[in-house]
């Protein structure tokens, strides 16, 4: 089986990658940090792994990327899994976080870079027996993150997005499904924001929430690469079980304008 995971130098994405590697998956992954990138590479289990340095939402970059590292491969899994925080987030006052330079910059991470990379990764997914698409997006798409409004906006685009393709993609044999994750300790953490307890568990300093391991996200990641549904938006948060969140249907039957 063949992945490609974006953002996959640290946290959610790097712990994905050697999961899927430790079974024996071949695993290219992308990210901006090329030094990181390369000690992971060098620390994958098996053979035929593939570090694509990428610039998030660069369009002729993706292209330059899956003709490299895919080839004539069909591809059996996409996750896209790039993604950062504002700039300014955690300022008093939400009104100075909708600034355009935060718009802009978290547009080509969090959005952006998920509609340009499913697009291109199509003739690639649909070589595939079973292809699989999962997108990153977070707890902050389905309730308001005041520290982080734009952040919480586009991650809110990233599950409508997976809802909307889904029936179009399952037409064509491919399943995309959306996966929404409570605070996890990655790159977007910062050290001193994150307090140990005696038990092991991991809490927010900024608001008193627990923390969960990437691990528990990339366990999810496995299970959907095995069996998920079109469509379906996943919620793993260190205060809940694992579940999916049904969509709101407003109007009964399927809307068409």
């Amino acid at each position: 089986m063949l992945a490609l995971i974006t953002g996959g130098t640290n946290g959610i994405g790097a712990d994905t990658a050697k999961r899927l590697a430790a079974r024996g998956d071949q695993v290219i992954f992308t990210g901006r940090n090329e030094d990181r990138g390369r000690r992971l590479l060098d620390s994958l289990p098996g053979t035929g792994h593939v570090f694509a340095p990428l610039e998030a939402g660069d369009e002729a970059a993706w292209r330059d990327a899956l003709e490299r590292s895919v080839g004539d491969r069909p591809l059996d899994v996409l996750i896209l899994n790039a993604g950062g925080g504002s700039s300014v987030a955690g300022a008093a006052d939400p009104i100075e976080l909708l600034d355009s330079v935060s718009l802009e910059r978290m547009f080509e991470l969090t959005l952006k870079d998920v509609v340009i990379g499913l697009r291109l990764s199509l003739p690639y997914l649909y070589r595939a027996s079973a292809p699989k698409v999962i997108v990153t997006s977070s707890i902050a798409g389905l309730v308001p993150n005041y520290r982080d409004p734009i952040y919480s906006a586009l991650k809110t685009g990233a599950v409508a997005l997976v809802r909307a393709i889904a029936p179009a993609l399952a037409e064509r044999g491919v399943i995309i499904t959306a996966v929404c994750p409570g605070s996890t300790l990655t790159g977007m953490t910062p050290a001193h924001f994150v307090e140990e307890r005696l038990d092991g568990t991991l809490i927010s300093k900024r608001t008193g929430s627990p923390i969960q391991p990437p691990e528990r996200v990339s366990e999810l990641y496995a299970q959907l690469i095995e069996s998920s549904e079109p469509g379906d938006v996943w919620v793993v948060d260190a205060r809940t079980p694992v579940r999916v969140v049904e969509s709101p249907e407003l109007w009964p039957g399927k809307v068409t304008v």
